[in-house]
């Protein structure tokens, strides 16, 4: 102590009780104390979630990364970003947070010209759409894929295909894309198509054309390979995933 004035914050050299000098040291230290930790506690939601997006971002990079990796598919930035911002949406959802707003965006993702609805868990939604044009006699198709949560897996778009109508067309997406189901192993799927003929038919609710029907015949080959398969139909405005 010596060479010292103060120690502590009180004089080094001090008469009297010990006991209740240091008390008063002790009461100043707990003050101090507690006052960081009240400060630190009303952070402590703040940083939890935070960490919680930094860590959804990493795990985002990380799946990017794979499917440069693995599939040889360099993902587009802005596809990363929006793919970010509905996982995180979906953790935000299982946390609670978000109330009647978050309810309402686990029953709807906002798409183009309407709202495409998430598919039960475990399931993959495949919405299909075809174009025919009548003069040149050749159609398009594309078709995409998202799970249970909004989250895309896989699209694909097919131009200058020979077609006979506008239904043959809308046959050859979802005869493709049940094609990709089965070789990605997805296993139980929804098909959405704006064609109501051509799910009624596959349905059994209409009679078979006979333009397309090597092609029914196909998907409902391929159905069989796969562990469920529901056939749906939606209006075109809320088929914009598919466009």
């Amino acid at each position: 102590m010596e060479g010292f004035r103060r120690y502590l914050g009180i004089q080094a050299d001090f008469g009297g009780s010990k006991k209740r000098v240091f008390e008063a040291v002790r009461n100043k230290l707990d003050e101090r104390i507690n006052g960081w930790a009240e400060q630190f506690l009303s952070m402590a939601g703040k940083e939890e979630r935070f960490l919680r997006w930094v860590v959804c971002g990493l795990w985002r990079i990380w799946k990017c990364g794979n499917r440069v990796v693995f599939d040889k598919i360099a993902v587009d930035p802005r596809e990363a970003v929006e793919l970010f911002r509905q996982h995180w949406s979906d953790i935000e959802l299982a946390a609670g947070e978000g109330g009647q707003k978050a309810c309402r965006h686990d029953l709807q993702v906002r798409g183009v010209g309407g709202s495409w609805s998430k598919p039960p868990f475990g399931m993959i939604k495949v919405n299909c759409d075809g174009a025919w044009c009548s003069r040149t006699g050749n159609g398009g198709f594309g078709w995409v894929a998202r799970d249970f949560a909004g989250i895309f897996k896989v699209a694909r778009g097919v131009g200058s295909v020979p077609c006979q109508s506008s239904l043959m067309a809308e046959a050859e997406a979802m005869r493709e894309a049940l094609l990709a189901c089965v070789e990605r192993g997805f296993e139980m799927v929804q098909v959405e198509s704006d064609s109501k003929n051509l799910v009624d038919i596959l349905n059994g609710a209409l009679q078979n054309e006979t333009i397309i029907d090597g092609i029914v015949w196909d998907i409902l080959q391929l159905k069989q390979q796969l562990y469920s398969v529901k056939f749906l139909f939606t209006s075109r405005a809320y088929n914009g995933a598919a466009h």
